[in-house]
């Protein structure tokens, strides 16, 4: 019995390996193989983008990264310090009312405010009716650079939010309670302990917020921003010239990859020490004006980033829900959604095949082969789909194999790109759960598959879910992927939206919007339920 336990258990453990290389190497496929574009042909349209335009390209790109990324910091640092340390009416509300512009996506967002600011638009309205302002006296152009920098940051400034308070919160907190007895103010505090021993934090969530700048497509081009990811789909789309796509993709890649090292170098300085006291710090209660302040301070970016957009989308879905085509909405609505589904249950899938490859293994070349293919989400969707464009091109070269333009390619292209949704919030249940389980069924005489289902599965249920939910949500706002690699004629919520405001229709485009946030809020109520039962 005993040797046939171990074979049991050895074949077991090896089809869970075989399975983990196996996905890893399909994943991290069509990514390296942007590198060989190098030795490709490329058209006219290379040197006409290198002798004009790729000045422009990178001038932008680093006007938007700094723009943003001091942005985001005003908007969540302050605010993030000030709920975790005060006490202040609706500071409890607030706390997680601060997080709700995740919903938006970037392309959405940039759509709406285009709309309020451009010319006839409600902000001209409304000053004309109150303060008698004609359009000539207060007329500004919101389809700047410098415009789009406040508008995009008031939807990705959670990112940093999230990981401020946690650090705040639950990080550090020695420090701060010897700072305390030492007489020094929470201000004091503040710039000198609580900034510096959160910067691994705070560098983490400009990642993010970098990752989904160098992503965007939609606010790109509604606003005639030039930058990398808009001449893709100009090369692409414009000049059907796969070869300088490829270029771009390359040098977009290598700006990712600085972002991804620098955050990697800062995530290695993080260091906690939180032996002894782990209770919450005491929160301070603030005066009445002290209170007023700290209210305005963590209201502003909930106003500008959910309230107002939130409200516009409203009244532009009930003023024009009469001209609707509900027939290609519903349409539309079971697209994304089987998409979704379709998709997010596969990424769900092969993470825990990675997970479980790299658990039963115990390899270190496996471990860091499945960690290098879960990097797609660093890395922009239209990088993602000219290297698979790229790659189904190779495919048809060499075995006659094409498959360009099929649900199958975008399910895949998601699966690379969202990879990291689903193994990690998977991998950090089953690294906190241990191997007890698999040794306790190691000495029951029970195989890696039967432990799996009958023991592991029901523990991690709701990290499943969490990591399906949040596939889902991604998956529903992505653009640029889908855009570039969809089926013809196969319309989803986001790319009707962005044809609609492309065409200068942006009302018409609000009920798809509004689906969308309506989908998308809900992980943020998941994750604020799960936080407040904790």
């Amino acid at each position: 019995m005993g040797n046939n336990f171990q074979i049991k258990w050895k074949s077991s453990s090896k089809l869970w390996l075989i399975l983990s290389v196996v996905f890893s190497i399909v994943l991290l496929i069509p990514l390296g193989s942007i590198f060989l574009s190098i030795f490709e042909t490329v058209g006219d349209g290379w040197n006409e983008i290198f002798d004009g335009l790729m000045q422009t390209y990178l001038l932008n790109t680093v006007i938007l990264a700094s723009g943003v990324s001091l942005c985001t910091l005003l908007f969540a640092v302050l605010p993030a310090w000030l709920i975790a340390n005060y006490r202040f009416p609706f500071s409890k509300s607030l706390k997680w009312m601060m997080v709700l512009p995740l919903s938006i996506p970037t392309y959405i967002i940039a759509f709406l405010y285009g709309d309020i600011f451009s010319f006839g638009g409600e902000f001209y309205l409304l000053a004309e009716h109150l303060f008698g302002l004609g359009i000539k006296e207060i007329y500004f152009d919101i389809f700047k650079i410098y415009y789009l920098i406040p508008i995009l940051s008031s939807v990705l400034y959670p990112y940093i939010y999230l990981t401020c308070l946690d650090s705040f919160e639950n990080n550090n907190r020695t420090f701060i309670e010897s700072a305390e007895l030492m007489g020094k103010s929470r201000s004091t505090i503040f710039r000198r302990i609580a900034i510096p021993l959160s910067r691994p934090a705070i560098v983490s969530g400009l990642f993010l917020v970098n990752m989904e700048l160098l992503n965007d497509y939609g606010a790109m081009d509604f606003f005639g921003i030039q930058t990398f990811t808009t001449g893709i789909f100009r090369t692409w789309f414009g000049l059907n010239d796969l070869g300088t796509a490829l270029r771009l993709a390359l040098i977009l890649f290598s700006i990712s990859f600085i972002f991804i090292y620098v955050e990697r170098v800062f995530r290695r300085q993080a260091k906690y020490y939180e032996e002894g006291n782990h209770a919450n710090l005491t929160k301070n209660r603030k005066g009445f004006f002290g209170s007023i302040l700290a209210m305005v301070v963590c209201f502003i970016p909930v106003l500008i980033g959910f309230i107002f957009p939130i409200a516009k989308l409203v009244y532009n879905a009930i003023t024009t829900y009469h001209s609707v085509d509900f027939f290609a909405y519903i349409v539309a609505m079971m697209n994304t959604v089987f998409l979704a589904v379709a998709a997010g249950s596969v990424i769900v899938i092969v993470s825990l095949s990675l997970i479980y490859g790299d658990r039963t293994g115990k390899f270190g070349w496996v471990s860091k082969l499945i960690s290098l293919s879960t990097i797609g989400y660093a890395i922009p969707g239209a990088i993602i789909a000219v290297s698979m464009l790229f790659f189904l091109s190779g495919l048809k070269a060499s075995f006659g194999i094409f498959g360009f333009g099929t649900l199958i390619v975008l399910i895949y292209a998601y699966n690379i790109r969202f990879m990291a949704t689903a193994y990690s919030p998977i991998k950090s249940t089953t690294d906190k759960q241990g191997m007890n389980s698999y040794d306790t069924s190691r000495l029951l005489g029970n195989g890696n598959f039967k432990t799996f289902w009958k023991v592991e599965l029901p523990i991690i249920q709701p990290a499943i879910l969490t990591a399906m939910l949040v596939a889902v949500v991604e998956i529903l706002k992505e653009l640029p992927l889908t855009l570039i690699l969809r089926p013809f004629n196969y319309e989803t919520l986001s790319t009707i939206a962005y044809q609609y405001a492309k065409n200068e229709m942006v009302k018409d485009a609000s009920i798809y919007s509004l689906s969308i946030v309506a989908i998308s809020i809900l992980p943020i109520i998941f994750f604020v339920k799960s936080k407040k039962e904790q």
